[in-house]
């Protein structure tokens, strides 16, 4: 099996795409793109829209949650990070084991980025070798000691994982560079240039994201899988469609199975999962089906732990999250996109056209939410004309939903 990672990047937004065979697999997207050089400057805290991950900072304890067991580490970044008190009491810096205690200094590294209003997850665990060239020793915390490879190269050896992939492509010069400037040996070897602005599309990556977005996921036998993010736990819903009859529910139960795990890694669910499978007598065939969803789970990257199902067929997963999820918690029936959701949507629609257009002035004409989003960005209209040669204007249209756009040339 072909193993590839698809790179696109954008004004300010890149997304890393793993693919087996052309079947996606798991998608990521990070908060930073060409108008900043594919790399968060040091400097740049305080926002939250942006990776932190395998960066070393030199932090300070403002709390210590015994009954949580954790440490809250402020690192001089929008939220204090995450520190587990196991991790925080094997930091070389404290003699014996010792916990931290509020106000102490102390170096952490991001393994985990913040998600909703979780901050970062921290570890006290550096390399010796790393920590006694970053030591910061005499310095004032909090204060970054180590931006590491950066958050794309860091995001792109996280996804490649212990399989090495066979091809590494992307579609912009200055990623490019920066990933075979900043990447392993066996990176650069593998590292493929593409046309930039559609390279999801060609690759037909586009299409099985849009699929993935939607709350329902059909089976093969006629049954399908509904899918609910909420913000405290993911629930699956096994639906028999046509196959409702009682010796087809292990068919329908063994199918759901098999495709669980590919829907929870693809879409990046993480934390606590609930299925409902359909109810069964046969104990039998209940040890089939979750012996073919731990045979699926096995070959996830993630932790992951299955709980006892219960007599009414709902099953308890966790999972750990590895990636922000593709579609955030929210209302079944009321499904709206992000505005900048949509104002990414716009800049990939820019860069696909943008050689067909270069030189030309654009009208943009989007709802007054997006458009707002697409003026707060420092740098954009800049960024647009030194990447793709097109100088933008920015038209609120009223009475629209988020959804609807329009991108003409200037007469």
């Amino acid at each position: 099996m072909a193993r590839e990672i698809f790179i696109n990047g954008g004004i300010f937004e890149t997304r890393l795409a793993l693919c087996d065979d052309q079947h996606l697999l798991e998608i990521h997207h990070l908060a930073l793109g060409s108008a900043h050089d594919f790399y968060a400057p040091a400097e740049d805290t305080g926002s939250t829209d942006k990776s932190l991950e395998g960066r070393i900072y030199l932090g300070r304890v403002v709390h210590v949650a015994k009954q949580m067991g954790a440490a809250f580490v402020d690192i001089g970044e929008a939220v204090n990070g995450f520190l587990p008190i196991s991790a925080a009491a094997q930091n070389p810096a404290a003699p014996g084991g010792r916990l931290p205690h509020e106000g102490e200094a102390i170096a952490v590294q991001v393994i985990r980025e913040a998600f909703g209003a979780k901050g970062p997850r921290l570890s006290a665990r550096i390399d010796p070798v790393l920590a006694a060239r970053i030591s910061g020793n005499g310095e004032k915390p909090p204060r970054l000691l180590h931006a590491g490879a950066g958050a794309l190269c860091t995001a792109l050896l996280k996804m490649a994982g212990d399989e090495r992939v066979e091809r590494i492509v992307i579609d912009h010069a200055a990623a490019y560079a920066l990933v075979k400037r900043r990447g392993p040996d066996w990176v650069a070897k593998s590292l493929q240039r593409a046309m930039p602005g559609d390279l999801f599309a060609t690759a037909g990556i586009e299409d099985q994201i849009e699929a993935a977005r939607h709350l329902s996921r059909p089976l093969p036998g006629g049954g399908s899988l509904i899918i609910e993010p909420t913000s405290a736990f993911t629930a699956i819903d096994v639906n028999a469609g046509s196959m409702l009859a009682g010796n087809l529910r292990e068919k329908v139960n063994l199918e759901a199975a098999r495709a669980i795990p590919h829907e929870l890694r693809l879409r990046g669910i993480g934390g606590q999962i609930v299925i409902d499978f359909l109810a069964l007598k046969n104990m039998a065939g209940w040890r089939r089906i979750i012996g073919t969803l731990k045979r699926g789970l096995a070959a996830d990257p993630a932790l992951t732990r299955v709980e006892k199902i219960s007599r009414g067929g709902l099953l308890a997963i966790t999972r750990e999250r590895r990636f922000a999820p593709l579609t955030p918690p929210r209302a079944p029936r009321d499904p709206p996109r992000p505005a900048s959701g949509i104002a990414h949507e716009i800049l990939r629609e820019l860069q696909r056209s943008a050689r067909h257009r270069a030189g030309r002035k654009l009208r943009v004409r989007a709802s007054p939410a997006v458009i707002k989003w697409l003026k707060k960005q420092t740098g954009l209209d800049k960024a647009l004309e030194r990447e793709l040669g097109i100088i933008p204007s920015w038209l609120p249209l009223d009475g629209t939903g988020n959804t609807y756009y329009e991108i003409f040339e200037d007469s």
